[in-house]
Protein backbone atom coordinates (compact mmCIF):
# COMPACT_ATOMS: atom_id res chain seq x y z
CA UNK A 1 0.00 0.00 0.00
CA UNK A 2 1.47 3.23 -1.24
CA UNK A 3 1.63 6.16 1.13
CA UNK A 4 -0.87 8.23 -1.06
CA UNK A 5 -3.61 5.59 -1.07
CA UNK A 6 -6.58 6.27 2.11
CA UNK A 7 -7.36 3.06 3.70
CA UNK A 8 -11.21 2.97 4.48
CA UNK A 9 -11.95 0.74 7.06
CA UNK A 10 -15.54 -1.22 6.44
CA UNK A 11 -16.73 -2.95 9.83
CA UNK A 12 -19.82 -4.81 10.39
CA UNK A 13 -23.00 -3.53 9.49
CA UNK A 14 -22.00 -0.49 7.24
CA UNK A 15 -21.06 0.11 3.27
CA UNK A 16 -18.99 2.21 1.62
CA UNK A 17 -18.57 4.00 -1.92
CA UNK A 18 -16.39 5.78 -3.68
CA UNK A 19 -14.47 6.94 -6.98
CA UNK A 20 -11.11 8.02 -5.65
CA UNK A 21 -8.33 6.14 -7.36
CA UNK A 22 -6.46 6.18 -4.35
CA UNK A 23 -9.13 4.61 -2.03
CA UNK A 24 -8.38 1.44 -0.53
CA UNK A 25 -11.67 -0.35 1.37
CA UNK A 26 -10.44 -3.08 3.87
CA UNK A 27 -12.68 -5.45 6.32
CA UNK A 28 -12.76 -8.58 7.98
CA UNK A 29 -15.03 -11.61 7.25
CA UNK A 30 -15.66 -14.72 9.53
CA UNK A 31 -19.11 -15.68 9.03
CA UNK A 32 -20.29 -12.69 7.39
CA UNK A 33 -20.31 -11.83 3.50
CA UNK A 34 -18.98 -8.98 1.31
CA UNK A 35 -20.07 -8.07 -1.94
CA UNK A 36 -17.56 -5.63 -3.80
CA UNK A 37 -19.24 -4.39 -6.90
CA UNK A 38 -17.84 -1.84 -9.09
CA UNK A 39 -18.81 -0.13 -12.72
CA UNK A 40 -15.53 -0.05 -14.97
CA UNK A 41 -16.91 2.29 -17.24
CA UNK A 42 -18.03 5.30 -14.47
CA UNK A 43 -14.79 4.03 -12.21
CA UNK A 44 -16.46 3.88 -9.19
CA UNK A 45 -17.51 1.20 -6.80
CA UNK A 46 -18.63 0.20 -3.68
CA UNK A 47 -18.88 -2.64 -0.75
CA UNK A 48 -20.82 -3.27 2.14
CA UNK A 49 -20.22 -5.82 5.01
CA UNK A 50 -23.45 -8.02 6.40
CA UNK A 51 -23.88 -10.54 9.56
CA UNK A 52 -27.16 -11.96 8.21
CA UNK A 53 -29.34 -12.64 4.83
CA UNK A 54 -32.63 -11.18 6.76
CA UNK A 55 -34.46 -9.70 9.13
CA UNK A 56 -37.88 -9.72 10.36
CA UNK A 57 -40.41 -6.43 10.54
CA UNK A 58 -38.71 -3.20 10.98
CA UNK A 59 -35.44 -4.41 12.01
CA UNK A 60 -34.55 -5.56 8.35
CA UNK A 61 -34.46 -2.24 7.61
CA UNK A 62 -30.70 -2.38 9.05
CA UNK A 63 -27.75 -2.61 7.27
CA UNK A 64 -26.76 -5.66 9.17
CA UNK A 65 -28.52 -7.68 6.66
CA UNK A 66 -27.99 -8.24 3.53
CA UNK A 67 -31.70 -7.97 1.92
CA UNK A 68 -31.58 -3.77 3.47
CA UNK A 69 -27.36 -3.42 2.85
CA UNK A 70 -27.25 -4.94 -0.86
CA UNK A 71 -30.44 -2.30 -1.62
CA UNK A 72 -28.21 0.19 0.17
CA UNK A 73 -25.07 -0.44 -2.12
CA UNK A 74 -26.58 -0.42 -5.45
CA UNK A 75 -29.06 2.26 -5.31
CA UNK A 76 -25.93 4.79 -3.96
CA UNK A 77 -23.89 3.50 -6.86
CA UNK A 78 -27.01 4.43 -8.95
CA UNK A 79 -27.14 8.03 -7.47
CA UNK A 80 -23.21 8.36 -8.31
CA UNK A 81 -23.82 7.60 -12.08
CA UNK A 82 -23.37 3.45 -12.14
CA UNK A 83 -25.65 1.85 -14.17
CA UNK A 84 -26.62 -1.77 -12.96
CA UNK A 85 -25.75 -3.67 -16.17
CA UNK A 86 -22.62 -2.61 -15.95
CA UNK A 87 -21.77 -3.78 -12.68
CA UNK A 88 -19.13 -6.33 -11.78
CA UNK A 89 -19.32 -8.25 -8.72
CA UNK A 90 -17.36 -10.24 -6.36
CA UNK A 91 -18.13 -11.95 -3.29
CA UNK A 92 -16.28 -13.09 -0.12
CA UNK A 93 -16.28 -14.34 3.11
CA UNK A 94 -19.62 -16.80 4.78
CA UNK A 95 -16.33 -19.26 6.64
CA UNK A 96 -17.76 -21.87 9.28
CA UNK A 97 -16.47 -19.90 12.35
CA UNK A 98 -18.35 -22.21 15.25
CA UNK A 99 -19.14 -25.81 14.64
CA UNK A 100 -21.33 -25.92 17.20
CA UNK A 101 -23.86 -23.50 15.76
CA UNK A 102 -25.91 -23.57 12.37
CA UNK A 103 -23.84 -22.34 9.39
CA UNK A 104 -24.76 -19.09 9.02
CA UNK A 105 -21.59 -18.65 6.67
CA UNK A 106 -23.02 -20.46 3.93
CA UNK A 107 -26.79 -18.66 4.06
CA UNK A 108 -25.44 -15.20 3.50
CA UNK A 109 -23.59 -16.32 0.77
CA UNK A 110 -26.45 -18.27 -0.64
CA UNK A 111 -27.91 -14.89 -0.14
CA UNK A 112 -26.02 -13.19 -1.87
CA UNK A 113 -25.65 -14.81 -5.22
CA UNK A 114 -29.66 -15.55 -5.35
CA UNK A 115 -29.62 -11.24 -5.06
CA UNK A 116 -26.94 -10.93 -7.98
CA UNK A 117 -28.72 -13.24 -9.85
CA UNK A 118 -32.23 -11.79 -9.29
CA UNK A 119 -30.64 -8.20 -10.36
CA UNK A 120 -28.85 -9.37 -13.21
CA UNK A 121 -25.42 -8.21 -11.80
CA UNK A 122 -22.47 -11.30 -12.74
CA UNK A 123 -20.46 -12.79 -9.95
CA UNK A 124 -17.08 -12.29 -11.56
CA UNK A 125 -14.68 -14.18 -8.90
CA UNK A 126 -15.37 -15.42 -5.37
CA UNK A 127 -13.78 -16.80 -2.59
CA UNK A 128 -16.06 -17.86 -0.10
CA UNK A 129 -16.81 -20.84 2.30
CA UNK A 130 -14.03 -22.69 4.87
CA UNK A 131 -12.73 -22.39 8.01
CA UNK A 132 -10.75 -19.41 8.07
CA UNK A 133 -11.57 -15.88 8.32
CA UNK A 134 -10.68 -13.28 5.37
CA UNK A 135 -8.94 -10.04 5.56
CA UNK A 136 -10.15 -8.32 2.15
CA UNK A 137 -8.55 -4.65 0.41
CA UNK A 138 -10.73 -3.53 -2.45
CA UNK A 139 -9.77 -0.64 -5.15
CA UNK A 140 -12.94 0.65 -6.00
CA UNK A 141 -11.74 2.43 -8.97
CA UNK A 142 -11.07 -0.21 -11.00
CA UNK A 143 -12.56 -3.71 -9.11
CA UNK A 144 -8.94 -4.95 -7.93
CA UNK A 145 -9.44 -7.38 -5.10
CA UNK A 146 -6.63 -8.84 -2.70
CA UNK A 147 -7.53 -12.05 -0.38
CA UNK A 148 -5.32 -12.10 2.89
CA UNK A 149 -6.47 -15.52 4.85
CA UNK A 150 -6.19 -15.23 8.63
CA UNK A 151 -4.24 -17.99 10.19
CA UNK A 152 -4.68 -19.51 13.59
CA UNK A 153 -7.38 -21.60 14.86
CA UNK A 154 -11.17 -20.87 14.12
CA UNK A 155 -12.63 -22.68 16.97
CA UNK A 156 -13.15 -20.46 19.96
CA UNK A 157 -11.42 -22.40 22.91
CA UNK A 158 -13.95 -22.04 26.06
CA UNK A 159 -12.72 -19.69 29.08
CA UNK A 160 -11.21 -21.86 31.64
CA UNK A 161 -12.52 -22.68 34.68
CA UNK A 162 -11.89 -19.94 37.51
CA UNK A 163 -10.95 -22.11 40.14
CA UNK A 164 -8.76 -23.91 37.86
CA UNK A 165 -4.86 -23.90 38.44
CA UNK A 166 -2.45 -22.43 35.75
CA UNK A 167 0.68 -23.20 34.93
CA UNK A 168 3.68 -21.36 37.13
CA UNK A 169 0.86 -20.27 39.67
CA UNK A 170 2.16 -22.87 42.62
CA UNK A 171 2.05 -20.13 45.51
CA UNK A 172 -1.00 -17.84 44.00
CA UNK A 173 -4.04 -17.84 45.15
CA UNK A 174 -7.03 -18.64 42.56
CA UNK A 175 -10.32 -17.04 41.93
CA UNK A 176 -13.49 -19.28 42.45
CA UNK A 177 -16.95 -18.09 41.43
CA UNK A 178 -17.67 -18.05 45.30
CA UNK A 179 -14.95 -14.98 45.39
CA UNK A 180 -16.26 -13.38 42.34
CA UNK A 181 -20.01 -12.95 44.68
CA UNK A 182 -20.74 -9.23 44.95
CA UNK A 183 -23.03 -10.07 48.06
CA UNK A 184 -20.63 -11.55 51.01
CA UNK A 185 -22.42 -14.68 52.78
CA UNK A 186 -23.30 -13.99 56.28
CA UNK A 187 -21.42 -15.83 59.04
CA UNK A 188 -22.76 -18.42 61.06
CA UNK A 189 -25.11 -17.45 64.52
CA UNK A 190 -22.79 -19.25 66.50
CA UNK A 191 -19.56 -17.00 64.66
CA UNK A 192 -21.64 -13.45 64.88
CA UNK A 193 -20.58 -11.00 67.70
CA UNK A 194 -22.62 -9.73 70.56
CA UNK A 195 -24.07 -6.54 70.91
CA UNK A 196 -24.18 -5.47 73.62
CA UNK A 197 -27.24 -4.56 75.91
CA UNK A 198 -27.74 -2.44 78.74
CA UNK A 199 -24.78 -1.56 80.92
CA UNK A 200 -22.59 -3.15 78.39
CA UNK A 201 -22.95 -6.32 79.27
CA UNK A 202 -23.80 -8.89 76.12
CA UNK A 203 -27.35 -9.69 75.22
CA UNK A 204 -28.22 -13.23 77.03
CA UNK A 205 -25.55 -12.80 79.68
CA UNK A 206 -27.20 -11.67 83.16
CA UNK A 207 -24.99 -9.82 85.40
CA UNK A 208 -23.40 -11.48 87.88
CA UNK A 209 -25.46 -11.60 91.39
CA UNK A 210 -24.49 -12.67 94.91
CA UNK A 211 -23.88 -16.08 94.55
CA UNK A 212 -25.01 -16.85 91.24
CA UNK A 213 -23.39 -15.54 87.60
CA UNK A 214 -22.76 -16.57 84.41
CA UNK A 215 -24.98 -16.87 80.83
CA UNK A 216 -28.86 -16.78 81.55
CA UNK A 217 -28.34 -17.08 85.14
CA UNK A 218 -26.00 -20.28 85.28
CA UNK A 219 -24.80 -20.91 88.47
CA UNK A 220 -21.09 -21.41 88.86
CA UNK A 221 -20.19 -19.65 85.53
CA UNK A 222 -18.73 -15.98 85.38
CA UNK A 223 -17.85 -14.64 82.05
CA UNK A 224 -16.13 -11.71 83.08
CA UNK A 225 -12.37 -11.00 84.75
CA UNK A 226 -11.29 -10.79 88.30
CA UNK A 227 -13.52 -12.22 91.51
CA UNK A 228 -17.46 -12.15 90.78
CA UNK A 229 -19.25 -8.58 92.10
CA UNK A 230 -21.42 -8.97 94.82
CA UNK A 231 -24.38 -5.97 95.79
CA UNK A 232 -25.16 -3.98 98.67
CA UNK A 233 -23.50 -3.51 102.05
CA UNK A 234 -21.19 -7.53 101.18
CA UNK A 235 -19.31 -5.47 98.68
CA UNK A 236 -18.33 -2.25 100.80
CA UNK A 237 -17.03 -4.54 103.63
CA UNK A 238 -15.08 -6.18 101.02
CA UNK A 239 -13.61 -2.69 100.09
CA UNK A 240 -12.85 -2.34 103.69
CA UNK A 241 -11.68 -5.82 104.43
CA UNK A 242 -9.38 -5.36 101.56
CA UNK A 243 -7.94 -1.84 103.14
CA UNK A 244 -7.42 -3.37 106.57
CA UNK A 245 -5.22 -6.05 105.37
CA UNK A 246 -3.29 -4.07 102.60
CA UNK A 247 -2.23 -1.83 106.06
CA UNK A 248 -1.58 -4.67 108.32
CA UNK A 249 0.83 -5.75 105.30
CA UNK A 250 2.81 -2.39 104.83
Amino acid sequence: MSTSEKLVNVVQGEYHISADPDCVMSTVLGSCAAVCLTDPSQKIGGMNHFLLPHGTGRSGEDVRYGAYSMELLINGLLKHGARKHRMVAKLFGGAKMLTQLRDIGDSNVAFAREFLQNEGIPIASESTGGNSARRIRFWPSDGRVKQFIVPGAVDRVAPPCPGARRPGWRNRAVLTCAALTPYPRAAPSHQRPRKAGRGGSPRGVRRSTSGQSGARGRPGVHHGAGPIPRQGGKRREDRKRARHVITQGA
